[in-house]
C-alpha cells in the first residue's frame, strides 16, 4: 500500500471513530449529562407536584393539621404509618408524600432514617387498597430520586421485581380503577427510570463512592433488562395506553434510559426497542422525539453493528425530518445521532446521505442555537473523511462557503468542526475538489490556524496547504506553466512566512510538514542576485578579531 494510501487510511479512522479522541468523548458525554440532569430535575419537579385525579378527596381525616405539612410533624406521620387503621396509613402517606414533594430538595434521608420505606414497599403491593398503593408509589419514585446511597437503599428492598408483578397485573378491580391504575403505572416507571438515570450525573463524579456506586448505573439496567420481558413490558404498555399521554412519556424516556450507560448493554438486549423507536420517531409530542432521538445517540455509538440496526428499524428518514423541527430540543439530538451514525462506515454513510440528510443542511449551519451548529459542523466532518463522491454531494450542497464563513466563528469549539470540516475535504479530496475549494479562498480561511496552540489541529492545516500546493504544482503542468499560482498567492498572504515559524515547533510532525513544504515549494537557491549587489570579502584577514571569531568555523 502507498504512503498516501497508509496516510489516508489513518486520517479516516481519525475522524470516522469518535471513540478515538478521549477527550472529545468526555466533552460530549457531559453535554449529555448536563442535558439528562437539568431535565431529570425539571421533569421531577413536576412530577412530585402531581395532583390527585380529581374526585380523591384531599381533607386530613385523622390528624386534624392543614393540608401542607412540614417536617416538625414527620414523627406523627411515621406513627400513622405503622397503624393498623387503613385511613390512618393512607392520610399518613399523602402527608408524607406531600413533604417529599414540596421541596426542590426533599428530605429525603430524614424519611430513611425513620425506616419506614418498608412499609411503602408492602403498601404498594396491596392491590385492596389502590389509594394506599398510589401514594407508596408516589413516595417511592420520589425516594429514588435522591444520590446514589438512597437510591441504592430503595433498590435493595427488591422493589423492581415488585413494580414488574404490578404493571404486569391482570387484577381486575385495580384495572377498573382507571385514574388510579394509569398514575400507579406513571410513576412505577418514573422509578425505575430514576435507578438508571441518577448516575448519568457523571462516572468520574462518584470515583470516591466506587465501592457502592461506582458501576450502580449499569447494574440496575442490566438487572432490568434481565427482567422476564421487561423491554415487552414496556412497549405492551405504549401500545396500550397510546392515548395516555403521560404513560407514553414515561415509558419512551425509560426505554432511553435502558439502551445507555457504560458498558453499553449489546444489541442483543435491547434491539427490540428499536422498532418502537421508529414507530415514536412520528410522534407529535416534543419530549417523546427527544427522548427517542437522545436513545438512539447512545445506539448508534456504540459500533458499526447498532448502526446497521437503526438503519434497518427505518429510523433514518424520521430522524431527518426531525433536523427540521420547530423545536430545538428535537432538532439537536436528532443531529447528534445522525452525527453519530456518519461515523459508520461508507456504505452506512452513503445511505444516510441517499436518503436527503443534506437537503436544506444550510439552514441547519446558520441555526440560532449554537450546539447545533457544532453538531452540524461535526457530521458534515465525519462525511467529508468519506469517499469522493461523499465529499461531492457537501459540496454539491452548496455548503462549502458556510463551512469556510463557518472558520471564523467567535466560538472556539464551532469553528474547530468546521475547520476538521474543510480541512478533511482537502485532504481526502480529489484535485478537482482541492481547487474548488481554492477558488472558494480556502488559502486564506486556514491560515488562523495554522497560529494556534493545538498541535493536531497546526499539522492538519499544513497537511491541507500541502495537499494544495500539490494540486498547484500538477495544475501548472497540465497547463504548461512554470508559475504555481497556489504558492505565489500563500506567498503574497504571508502564509510561507507563518510556515517558517513552524519549523521552530517542537512536535516533530508538524516540523517535518512544515519543512517538506519550503523545500519543495519555496527553494530560493536559485534566487538572482542583482549585479551591483557588493562584493563580499571572504579574506579572513581583513576581518576584526570580534568577525573573525564569529566567522571561524
Amino acid at each position: 500500500m502507498s504512503e498516501f494510501k497508509n496516510k489516508l487510511n489513518r486520517r479516516q479512522k481519525l475522524f470516522k471513530q469518535k471513540v478515538t479522541s478521549t477527550l472529545s468523548r468526555n466533552k460530549r458525554q457531559e453535554l449529555v449529562v448536563n442535558i439528562s440532569k437539568n431535565k431529570r430535575d425539571e421533569i421531577l419537579m413536576k412530577r412530585r407536584n402531581l395532583s390527585f385525579p380529581e374526585g380523591k378527596s384531599t381533607k386530613n381525616i385523622s390528624f386534624g393539621l392543614d393540608e401542607n405539612p412540614t417536617l416538625d410533624n414527620l414523627d406523627v406521620f411515621v406513627n400513622g404509618i405503622k397503624s393498623p387503621d387503613a385511613n390512618v396509613q393512607e392520610d399518613s402517606a399523602r402527608m408524607i408524600r406531600k413533604i417529599i414533594s414540596s421541596e426542590e430538595e426533599p428530605p429525603i434521608t430524614e424519611i430513611i432514617k425513620t425506616l419506614i420505606v418498608p412499609y411503602f414497599v408492602e403498601f404498594i403491593q396491596d392491590f385492596k387498597n389502590p389509594t394506599l398503593q398510589l401514594e407508596s408509589a408516589w413516595i417511592l419514585s420520589n425516594l429514588c430520586s435522591g444520590n446514589s446511597l438512597e437510591t441504592r437503599y430503595v433498590v435493595e428492598l427488591d422493589v423492581i421485581p415488585i413494580f414488574f408483578d404490578l404493571l404486569q397485573s391482570d387484577n381486575v378491580d385495580l384495572l377498573s380503577q382507571k385514574q388510579a391504575v394509569g398514575y400507579v403505572t406513571f410513576f412505577s416507571w418514573e422509578k425505575m427510570t430514576i435507578i438508571m438515570q441518577f448516575k448519568l450525573k457523571e462516572d468520574r463524579l462518584v470515583t470516591t463512592d466506587s465501592k457502592i456506586g461506582g458501576c450502580d448505573c449499569a447494574q440496575f439496567r442490566d438487572e432490568i433488562l434481565t427482567h422476564t420481558n421487561s423491554i415487552d413490558t414496556i412497549i405492551d404498555l405504549i401500545r396500550k395506553y397510546e392515548n395516555n399521554l403521560d404513560l407514553v412519556k414515561i415509558s419512551s424516556w425509560t426505554l432511553s434510559i435502558l439502551v445507555r450507560g457504560k458498558p453499553a448493554p449489546s444489541l442483543k438486549k435491547i434491539s427490540k426497542t428499536l422498532p418502537i423507536f421508529s414507530a415514536l420517531l412520528s410522534h407529535t409530542n416534543e419530549q417523546i422525539l427527544s427522548d427517542v432521538s437522545w436513545g438512539l445517540a447512545f445506539v448508534a455509538k456504540v459500533n458499526q453493528e447498532n448502526i446497521n440496526a437503526i438503519i434497518n428499524n427505518d429510523c433514518v428518514p424520521k430522524l431527518i425530518k426531525l433536523l427540521h423541527h420547530e423545536s430545538r430540543e428535537v432538532q439537536l439530538p436528532a443531529i447528534r445521532t445522525i452525527g453519530d451514525m456518519i461515523t459508520g462506515d461508507e456504505k452506512s454513510t452513503q445511505y444516510i446521505l441517499d436518503c436527503g440528510l443534506l437537503k436544506n443542511f444550510d439552514l441547519l449551519l446558520d441555526h440560532k442555537t449554537l450546539k447545533i451548529i457544532k453538531f452540524s459542523c461535526w457530521a458534515l466532518s465525519n462525511i467529508c473523511a468519506g469517499n469522493y463522491e461523499q465529499i461531492e454531494s457537501v459540496i454539491e450542497h452548496n455548503l462549502i462557503p458556510a463551512l469556510l464563513k463557518l472558520m471564523e466563528h467567535d466560538l472556539i469549539p464551532i469553528k474547530k468542526e468546521a475547520f476538521w470540516a474543510v480541512s478533511n475535504a482537502i485532504y481526502l479530496g480529489s484535485d478537482k475538489q482541492v481547487m474548488y475549494l481554492y477558488e472558494k479562498g480556502v488559502i486564506v480561511k486556514l491560515l488562523p490556524f495554522l497560529k494556534v496552540k493545538h498541535n493536531k489541529i497546526v499539522a492538519s492545516c499544513l497537511e491541507s496547504y500541502l495537499k494544495i500546493l500539490e494540486v498547484g504544482n500538477q495544475k501548472a503542468i497540465d497547463e504548461g506553466t512554470e508559475e504555481n499560482f497556489y504558492a505565489l498567492e500563500m506567498e503574497e498572504n504571508g502564509i510561507r512566512k507563518q510556515i517558517e515559524d513552524c519549523t521552530e515547533n517542537p512536535n516533530k510532525k508538524i516540523f517535518k510538514i512544515s519543512n517538506t513544504i519550503l523545500e519543495r515549494f519555496f527553494d530560493d537557491d536559485d534566487v538572482d542576485f542583482d549585479d551591483n549587489f557588493e562584493e563580499i570579502d571572504y579574506n579572513l584577514t581583513n576581518l576584526t578579531q570580534e568577525e573573525k571569531e564569529i566567522y571561524n568555523f
